[in-house]
């Protein structure tokens, strides 16, 4: 289940950053990053990462209100981090299916 909320925490980060214009500027400082870079952060480091996306959206929407950020294809890479993420997660709950059916078989 965790899984599934880090899957879904890292595509709402995506389509927040990308909806609000946030992304790298040339202004550099703390989570100077692209959309996709915030999203991947928050796919591989979830417990830090969404925090301190939350904590600094609103002055990374004020920055980015400056520096906007447009980015193409965001339905394209908006499903591929929704593939990346929803495609880990089915592949650790099959593989505890099948550690569970091996198990099941043994006790038989």
């Amino acid at each position: 289940m965790l899984y599934l909320i880090v899957a879904a925490s890292a595509l709402w980060v995506y389509l927040d950053a990308t909806k609000h214009k946030i992304g790298k500027t040339p202004e550099g400082g703390f989570l100077n990053a692209s959309a996709g870079g915030l999203a991947i952060a928050t796919m591989l480091l979830w417990v830090v990462a969404l925090p301190l996306y939350l904590i600094n959206r609103g002055k990374l929407k004020k920055k980015a209100e400056q520096h906007p950020v447009t980015v193409k294809a965001r339905g394209v890479k908006a499903f591929l981090i929704g593939l990346i993420g929803f495609g880990f997660c089915a592949m650790v709950l099959y593989a505890d299916y099948i550690a569970r059916m091996e198990q099941m078989a043994q006790l038989q």
